[in-house]
């Protein structure tokens, strides 16, 4: 894997890029639109104030990175995977649907927004996710274990074969969202039947 030194240089010379490492480096103030990444590892860099105009990411980690408030138009993210990170403020529903497939690892989200979106099989694990939004997503199959739900809003999902195993603090409403042979523990589970105005004494 090639460590890139100079930035700017790099992003001037090419649109593609692959096997590199861009590590501890600020994107905030460049413009990649159309450039291509694949096989590349951002390792401590920056993202913010963002808008992302058909950039591809194939076969990516970005690990401690910040992602913040970030535009996203027709952006590929295809295998790729966000570790330790912290991300905030980014729309999804404008990415490219095709080969969607983003995973999230022990990383910090917040305002997050996941619309009208096939997503099946996603990976949010080991996360803390707050104040985003699922609404009209096939979640089917997804895995969400030990992630912290707070404020998070699930509405006309798909979430059959969801595994959300030692998860916490999430509100789901089975009346308007599908939960087939999805995964729960006690207690978490209790609070389905808030949504059913069952009381247990």
């Amino acid at each position: 894997m090639y460590q890139v030194e100079d930035l700017g240089m790099a992003l001037d010379q090419k649109e593609f890029h692959e096997d590199c490492l861009f590590q501890s480096m600020d994107f905030s103030s460049h413009n990649i639109d159309d450039h291509s990444f694949e096989g590349c590892h951002f390792k401590g860099c920056r993202f913010q104030d963002m808008k992302l105009t058909g950039t591809t990411f194939r076969n990516c980690l970005f690990q401690e990175c910040q992602l913040l408030l970030l535009k996203m138009y027709d952006v590929v993210l295809n295998e790729v995977e966000f570790r330790d990170c912290k991300l905030m403020g980014i729309n999804f529903t404008d990415c490219n649907s095709y080969s969607f497939e983003p995973e999230f690892r022990n990383s910090s989200m917040s305002h997050m927004i996941f619309s009208n979106m096939i997503f099946r099989k996603a990976v949010i694990t080991s996360c803390r996710l707050e104040d985003s939004d699922f609404t009209d997503c096939d979640l089917r199959e997804s895995n969400f274990t030990k992630t912290e739900f707070k404020k998070v809003m699930f509405h006309h999902c798909k979430l059959d074969k969801a595994d959300f195993r030692e998860a916490s603090s999430y509100s789901i409403n089975p009346e308007s969202n599908s939960i087939r042979n999805a995964r729960f523990n006690l207690p978490e589970a209790e609070s389905f039947l808030g949504f059913l105005n069952i009381l247990i004494e």
